[in-house]
């Protein structure tokens, strides 16, 4: 899933397209603390550079 990718921003600024640039994450809580990255789409723990057919800018990155 670790493929090098760049996708647009609206103002075209370069990004990678991966995890954790995704609308699709969620970072879960773990023992009281942040930690977990989880795709609400395919349903498992992720890492912050995987890629996969889902993905989707998160919007607030898009407006960069």
């Amino acid at each position: 899933m670790r493929i090098p990718s760049l996708v647009a921003t609206e103002h075209g600024y370069a990004v990678n397209k991966w995890c954790g640039s995704c609308k699709n994450k969620e970072i879960l809580a773990h023992n009281g603390a942040e930690g977990i990255r989880w795709c609400g789409v395919v349903g498992h723990e992720i890492d912050v550079d995987d890629i996969c057919t889902e993905y989707k800018m998160n919007e607030a990155i898009a407006r960069l």
